[in-house]
């Protein structure tokens, strides 16, 4: 369960559309927060699904779920298109020789703690490319024989150009925004969120160096948004310290 973030935290959240919650999960548009773990993909969906089980925790049945109420778990089946991180050698490794994979979606309760998805598995539009932040199963839980990756909160996900220009409102119709590659690059800078909470102005370091090295990319929404609501929050905190 997570607990009550700082005041700071909770603006920044609010500023990326929190509804004013206080916690990581409740963010409707994107994540300002990374999770330890996840892997950085660029996926093709394709229009299957297959059964899934539960992975490792966090993704496992909540404790109030009995055993005859619980939903089937599945997933749906996708190109990897790219993978972002450079040095996930475990998501090569599991890749190589295949361009196919499973994402299995999960939604997360009140407590913000992971719960079975209870939509279609299928919840990606077939042919839809897009970016997704995932977390790759050991390979003794990977449905169908292919690799496998939960996706948390998969109600946000995936990133796609159609999504960002409707979030953004119809004032950026004539602009361009980030690819799903390109927000992908930005997003594995983002800082993880207990190292925001122990320093702010220190966790938002990679974002800066990432804005100097693609100034092209830092004018495109999302970035140019979420950057200086992030730059704006991180002052606030080193100023409450």
């Amino acid at each position: 369960m997570l607990a009550a973030l700082p005041v700071v935290t909770h603006v920044v959240l609010g500023l990326l559309g929190a509804y004013g919650s206080i916690t990581m999960c409740d963010q409707p548009r994107y994540r300002s927060f990374r999770a330890a773990g996840e892997s950085n993909l660029v996926v093709r969906a394709i229009g299957a699904s297959v059964p899934a089980s539960d992975a490792l925790p966090p993704f496992v049945y909540a404790e109030w779920q009995p055993p005859g109420q619980r939903p089937v778990i599945a997933g749906q089946v996708v190109v990897i298109e790219h993978v972002i991180d450079d040095d996930n050698d475990a998501v090569r490794r599991a890749l190589a020789g295949q361009t196919r994979a499973v994402l299995v979606p999960w939604d997360h309760d009140t407590g913000c703690e992971p719960i079975p998805w209870t939509l279609d598995p299928m919840w990606i539009k077939p042919s839809t490319v897009g970016f997704v932040a995932a977390r790759l199963r050991p390979r003794d839980r990977w449905a169908g024989g292919y690799p496998t990756f939960d996706v948390r909160d998969a109600w946000r996900e995936p990133y796609t150009e159609e999504r960002a220009r409707l979030l953004a409102g119809i004032a950026v119709l004539e602009q361009s925004v980030m690819t799903p590659g390109e927000y992908g690059s930005f997003y594995a800078a983002f800082p993880e969120l207990e190292a925001w909470q122990r320093n702010a102005k220190s966790a938002v370091r990679p974002l800066r160096d990432w804005q100097r090295a693609h100034p092209a990319l830092a004018a495109k929404d999302p970035a140019r948004t979420l950057l200086a609501t992030m730059m704006r929050a991180a002052d606030e905190s080193a100023r409450g310290r």
